[in-house]
């Protein structure tokens, strides 16, 4: 009886293990780069090579008006800043950043793409291939249009606050990169957790039946002496 437990129990969990779906936590990372000019913490640079990363996850995207607008995703990351001749920063305004692809529904000339801090575009780029990506998975290398700069209602160039100092962009982001790459790592699949339950029974009845050889022994040896 209590060996066919024992094979029951095995049963049940290599069956459950079986069962269960593997999981994966996937950093997804969105590159931009062109070419601008501006002023880095006082620094002003010409024609450098100007490259925004967001770093996110594929569990974090969503359609913000999924009725309205279900080509609308957005995807919230940490953003940083890299400028040929000057280094990397990172964005801190806390106001966050985001990934966001505009179906024409939102933007005419859309679909587009930008990593956005705030309401502001910092870089970004138009292209139909573009059309009904979800933020979730690899895409590109794609080298298109860019969406010019971001600039304040008088014409000024938008302040983007960075661990550098301020940044402003005067000209360029005429043709803009973009890549999107994931990086997954595995959690244990089934099998190999079905493999450790049994291997964990296992142990646990090898050390039932030593119990029982030395409550035996010990028996006979009570007896023995009797």
């Amino acid at each position: 009886m209590k060996r066919f437990s024992f094979l029951l129990a095995t049963l049940t969990i290599v069956g459950v293990l079986g069962w269960a779906a593997p999981t994966q936590a996937a950093t997804i990372t969105f590159t931009e780069s062109t070419i601008a000019s501006g002023i880095l913490g006082g620094t002003p640079f010409t024609n450098a090579l100007v490259t925004v990363v967001l770093t996110a996850d594929t569990s974090g995207a969503f359609q913000p008006e999924p009725v309205a607008l279900p080509e609308f995703w957005t995807n919230p990351g940490i953003a940083t800043l890299t400028i040929s001749g000057l280094g990397t920063a990172t964005f801190n305004d806390p106001g966050g950043y985001s990934a966001i692809v505009f179906p024409p529904a939102a933007i005419p000339g859309c679909p587009c793409f930008s990593i956005f801090e705030g309401g502001t575009g910092i870089v970004g780029l138009f292209d139909a291939s573009l059309a009904g990506y979800e933020l979730q998975t690899a895409f590109g290398p794609l080298t298109s249009t860019g969406g010019g700069l971001a600039t304040e209602p008088d014409g000024s160039p938008v302040a983007f606050s960075t661990t550098a100092g301020t940044l402003f962009l005067t000209e360029g982001g005429d043709e803009v990169t973009f890549t999107a790459t994931v990086a997954a790592t595995a959690v244990p699949e089934p099998a190999s957790l079905s493999l450790l339950a049994i291997g964990a029974l296992g142990a646990s009845a090898a050390r039932r039946r030593r119990r029982r050889q030395n409550s035996s022994i010990g028996e006979r040896s009570i007896r023995s002496g009797a």
